[in-house]
């Protein structure tokens, strides 16, 4: 499907304005395929904008099976938004008559934290997801431009006590200090000015307010204890509004997260608490995240294990995919894009494995730094130190890492990862239950009229999606009902019927008794099928001419 009025896949992070008018030319090149809304404003009272994804032509998105495109809850991870504009861009140019979008709506969320992806790029700096700054204690570090360089980076500070040294290799990076490590040596701080200075104090100081993180706020195993994890479950508006756009919209059957990171899969994981995987869901659960392997090229994980080297083994509470899979029954994965270090040349394995690499070469980014001075028309991930004299603490260097570049893949590797990711989302998205009526006939039986419907899920999912959704209540079962025109009545005892679930595969035959004579016209009948993750259809029950009484 070629579009001549379909915009290019942006090569620059885009500010908000500039994102809300990308997806607007989305739209406007293919209207019959795409719909831009939102679920909600952000604190900053920005649009949570949505792109509804599918062919409206063969059915309301509320009425077909729905999956779940979610990116950008952390600031820093601006190729989330990137992944997601390919993945909706790819379907329409991908689109044709019989194709997925004729019975997938496609739910997408390309920025879930605007605010907060707007100080990124427009600054720089570090943010999970959003500093709660209520209140300043004294000596209280601010994140702040202080050199009007436009960008925010690290401030170093030569000092005997220092816990950082130049690296012998590289003397751009800076290594741990060690019992035979030489001068100078160095403390690390962001870049920044001191609210509420006490004049005296050169270390140790208060950063500005509470860090959270979105991926911890979620109602799964929430914890207290979990940095960034809010004041209760869901306590951020975003992710409440989040949760209620997937809560009301009963027809979700999967979902998917992009976030940058080390390239991997993250699923939730094998046991976090109390309530564990069936059997059943682990084993599917596990084959969903081999064929991510196989299709994006990166290592899947159970949970949030592979955060870092100093946390392989603990489980992070209160995070999207746990949330998914143990309150709505779905399957879903994080697809960590990668960062620089990946598209440097490092895989995820070599970075994480500590036999491989030791403490220094994990802090310096050697290879970050030769790629950049490969390519330097790119934006730079690791920026020279170069003297300022701050107006509190003296003479310090400013450089280092420029956090949003360093955080995603260079631009060429992130579009083969999108690429590759987007073939994972389209094989997770094409598993979708579907109930589809594979015979419909009407008999005459002296004076009643037999009804009888064939319904066959042609799906690879059940129409509960997992065992753990046969028990939730999210996961609601098929419900049909039939609706008699005018002098008809239903003989039948039951008129309405809440189904029980449809393996993959499964038909079963229905059927109704009905009396007398639609009053106009050869209609006996309609028949709603509400499927919610299975879809929904609307089928009329007509008696042919020749066979009215």
């Amino acid at each position: 499907m070629l579009l001549k009025n379909l915009p290019p896949i942006p090569d620059a992070f885009l500010p908000y304005e500039e994102l809300e008018a990308y997806v607007e030319k989305l739209a406007a090149a293919a209207p019959e395929l795409v719909q831009v809304s939102d679920i909600g404003l952000s604190r900053g009272k920005r649009r949570i904008l949505l792109l509804s994804v599918t062919n409206f032509a063969t059915g309301a998105p509320e009425r077909k099976p729905a999956f779940l495109i979610q990116a950008h809850i952390h600031c820093h991870e601006l190729g989330g938004t990137i992944a997601a504009l390919y993945t909706v861009r790819q379907l329409i140019l991908d689109h044709v008559d019989g194709g997925i979008l004729d019975r997938v709506v496609f739910q997408i969320l390309p920025r879930l934290n605007p605010d907060g992806a707007e100080e990124v790029i427009r600054h720089s700096g570090y943010i999970r997801s959003r500093w709660d700054q209520t209140g300043e204690l004294p000596n209280t570090l601010v994140q702040e431009d202080v050199d009007g360089d436009g960008l925010i980076l690290s401030m170093r500070i030569e000092t005997p006590d220092g816990d950082m040294v130049r690296d012998s290799r590289d003397p751009r990076c800076l290594v741990p200090r060690r019992a035979d490590s030489t001068g100078p040596f160095y403390r690390m701080l962001p870049e920044g000015t001191i609210h509420n200075w006490d004049g005296v104090t050169r270390e140790g100081f208060r950063f500005h307010g509470r860090m959270l993180d979105w991926n911890r706020n979620w109602g799964a195993f929430w914890s207290p204890f979990e940095a960034g994890a809010g004041d209760y479950p869901m306590s951020e508006p975003e992710i409440r509004y989040h949760a209620d756009f997937l809560v009301n919209n009963p027809n979700f059957f999967g979902g998917i997260a992009y976030h940058n990171g080390w390239g991997a899969i993250l699923r939730a994981p094998d046991q976090p608490g109390d309530d564990s995987f069936s059997a059943a869901d682990l084993r599917c659960y596990r084959k969903l995240a081999e064929m991510g392997e196989q299709l994006t090229g990166y290592p899947a994980f159970a949970g949030c294990k592979f955060h870092s080297r100093s946390e392989l083994d603990t489980h992070r509470a209160g995070n999207f995919t746990d949330w998914l899979f143990f309150h709505l029954g779905l399957f879903g994965f994080v697809i960590e894009l990668g960062t620089v270090e990946t598209s440097s040349g490092l895989d995820t394995r070599t970075i994480l494995n500590d036999s491989l690499r030791s403490e220094e070469e994990y802090c310096a980014p050697r290879e970050v730094l030769a790629d950049d001075d490969r390519h330097p028309e790119r934006r730079r991930a690791y920026h020279p130190w170069r003297p300022f004299l701050h107006p509190q603490l003296g003479p310090v260097e400013i450089g280092g890492v420029d956090i949003p570049v360093f955080a995603v893949p260079a631009p060429d590797y992130l579009r083969k990862v999108c690429e590759r990711v987007h073939a994972f989302t389209l094989h997770l998205a094409s598993k979708c239950p579907r109930l589809v009526v594979s015979a419909l006939e009407v008999v005459e039986i002296g004076d009643l009229k037999r009804v009888r419907l064939r319904l066959h899920n042609r799906g690879e999912f059940p129409t509960n999606i997992s065992e753990a959704g046969a028990r939730l209540p999210a996961r609601r079962k098929p419900l049909i009902r039939i609706h008699p025109q005018p002098g008809v009545e239903i003989i039948s005892l039951e008129k309405d019927r809440e189904l029980n679930h449809f393996a993959p595969w499964e038909s079963r035959t229905l059927e109704w008794f009905l009396a007398g004579t639609p009053n106009t016209g050869t209609r006996l009948a309609e028949i709603e099928l509400e499927a919610f993750s299975a879809g929904s259809l609307t089928l009329p029950v007509t008696v042919s001419p020749e066979k009215r009484p």
